[in-house]
């Protein structure tokens, strides 16, 4: 038996193949998944190892000030802009991926470190995103 993780869903295959998909609100719907047989549990708990090995493997490499503000921040500021969870995760990553750039340049520029002035330019990002949007005629 084969587990792929992928964007947005998991499949297992063997001699049938299981997906669990999201429901409109963006969660996974156990219902569904026990429906077709696959173990919501077992499901579950590989997620959240998942998701706590990252953490902590990210945690070692560059602190946990940093993690928590690019999981959070970007996240944040892009939730005002998408209409689906696939296009809020999207645009989350171009927030994180443009305020690392940003927060590097800024600390090279400024002679700052590293790690406050991403979290400085991932604040200034979520502030930017509060501004309404003017609207044309």
């Amino acid at each position: 038996m084969e587990i792929q993780v992928t964007s947005g869903s998991i499949t297992e295959q063997s001699t049938d193949t299981y997906v669990v998909t999201f429901e409109e609100r963006g969660s996974i719907s156990g219902e569904l998944a026990a429906v077709d047989g696959i173990n919501v549990a077992a499901t579950r708990l590989i997620f959240m190892l998942l998701i706590a090995f990252v953490i902590a493997a990210a945690m070692k490499v560059v602190g946990v000030l940093l993690i928590v503000s690019l999981l959070i921040i970007p996240a944040a500021a892009a939730r005002r802009f998408a209409v689906t969870p696939e296009q809020m995760a999207a645009y989350a990553a171009l927030a994180g991926c443009l305020s690392v750039l940003a927060g590097l340049g800024l600390s090279a520029t400024a002679d700052t470190p590293a790690g406050p002035s991403i979290v400085t330019a991932a604040t200034l990002l979520f502030f930017l995103s509060l501004i309404p949007a003017r609207r044309t005629a």
